[in-house]
């Protein structure tokens, strides 16, 4: 089995923070959507009658519940997958207000290509690709057809073409940045000897447990018994390669949802969400036993679970200190309760 993967949070921690970038973006959005509901509202931007009056409602209704819902309540899968679709009905609706088939508004919907490129992929940036072309023929026919102008044009096709060519290209633009993104990312949150996560990522993985102070989780400090003395006697080579051997021991024999990281020089450390002290316990003997027959090494473990609504770093230290009461006490075992004595 493997550790859970650095990008996914717990199952108990249920909000997930704005970014800036994110709350930037709603800001000139809604800067754009205000500058244009004032401009038809003043006759600067010349408006038909047609659909002025449900499109400019649709615009500022959907642009205030985005902002409400922005700054008022947690990420709710099912309403950021809509979003895309009905930022892209708001630009229809907006080209519906100005009513004029040669109007430069179309080239919105490229822009909206390009931003969604960025943050989506696969098949759902193909379905957002279709949404668009479709949104961009069936708008600009519904105004050609008011106005008595043919349907069908070799405009409209060359529209449809650019839109779609448009979506390839940034699609492919799109991946590329993401595989680098993805690779950087994974550069900077991996031990690049053992190939777990580093201490950092590890730090940041665990803010999620400070979000649900009622969540149980468990965290295993391990030190590996004697390192700089075998270090000393056979080389770093050899120390090296202990460290990485120790670390897909102790991979292979967690849970899925659990989390390892080296955290120091000779030490890992483990979450465990939702594990109990038990849990922690079993878990722990059972690495520690495993380390020491199919490793030239053996470790002291610490083993600490939140109680009382601890926050994260006093079970962390907790466990820290339970880690020295077992190198104190003979290295080789597993300390879970017992506190360490005064020096």
């Amino acid at each position: 089995m493997t550790p859970a993967p650095l990008g996914l949070s717990p199952p108990h921690a249920v909000k997930v923070s704005r970014s800036r970038v994110e709350l930037e973006l709603l800001a000139i959005q809604c800067a754009i959507a205000l500058l244009y509901t004032l401009g038809v509202l003043t006759g600067v931007l010349h408006a038909s009658p047609h659909y002025v009056g449900p499109a400019l409602t649709w615009i500022v209704a959907y642009h205030l519940f985005r902002v409400i819902y922005v700054l008022r309540f947690p990420v709710k899968q099912a309403v950021e997958a809509a979003t895309p679709f009905l930022d892209i009905f708001s630009i229809s609706a907006g080209w519906l207000v100005l009513h004029q088939a040669g109007s430069p508004i179309w080239a919105v919907y490229l822009i909206a290509l390009v931003g969604y490129a960025r943050r989506r992929g696969g098949g759902y940036f193909g379905l957002i690709s279709l949404f668009v072309i479709a949104n961009l023929v069936v708008t600009r026919s519904a105004i050609a057809a008011t106005d008595g102008l043919p349907i069908l044009d070799a405009d409209i096709v060359t529209i449809a073409a650019l839109s779609g060519i448009m979506a390839l290209i940034a699609g492919a633009v799109s991946r590329g940045w993401q595989e680098a993104e993805a690779r950087a990312r994974e550069l900077a949150e991996t031990d690049p000897l053992t190939g777990v996560a580093n201490r950092r990522a590890f730090r940041r993985r665990l803010e999620a447990y400070d979000m649900d102070p009622d969540g149980p989780f468990a965290i295993l400090m391990l030190d590996i018994d004697n390192l700089k003395q075998l270090n000393d006697r056979y080389g770093h080579v050899l120390g090296d390669d202990v460290l990485e051997h120790v670390a897909s021991i102790i991979s292979a024999n967690l849970r899925e949802v659990d989390t390892i990281a080296r955290y120091g020089g000779d030490e890992f450390v483990v979450s465990m969400p939702g594990a109990s002290c038990e849990d922690a316990e079993a878990i722990a003997e059972r690495l520690r036993t495993v380390i020491e027959q199919e490793s030239r090494a053996t470790v002291s473990i610490g083993c600490a679970a939140r109680v009382n609504r601890e926050d994260v770093d006093r079970v962390l230290n907790r466990a820290d200190a339970l880690l020295l009461a077992a190198k104190r006490e003979g290295k080789n075992r597993t300390e879970s309760r017992t506190l360490p004595r005064s020096a």
